[in-house]
């Protein structure tokens, strides 16, 4: 069991060295490099959509999805505005976890 982790962890190494470690080492071209740019704000939204979605799905009361989406909005609109995503990310979670507590 032990030399299946190990080997799973080389190997994961090995093909993220190969990316990030010879990067630098490599110019990129222009198109790619924009395209890649847009990676992060992507992987975000996908988890916040799934995420909510869920939470959505799950919590059938309307009282608690009334808190989902007022976090939501709040933090949608804080980020819109200040183009600040930590300080959107971390206001919606205050936020959400403020409101759960007052509501339960």
């Amino acid at each position: 069991m032990t030399s299946i982790i190990v080997g799973m962890a080389v190997t994961v190494f090995a093909i993220r060295y190969l990316f990030i470690g010879l990067a630098g080492r490599y110019q990129m071209p222009e198109p790619i490099e924009k395209a890649l740019s847009f990676s992060p704000p992507v992987v975000l939204a996908g988890i916040v959509v799934t995420t909510i979605s869920t939470m959505l799905e799950v919590n059938d009361d309307s009282q608690s999805m009334l808190v989902i989406l007022t976090s939501l909005f709040t933090a949608l609109g804080l980020a819109l505005y200040t183009k600040n995503l930590l300080l959107a990310i971390s206001s919606g979670m205050v936020l959400y976890g403020t409101l759960s507590l007052i509501t339960n």
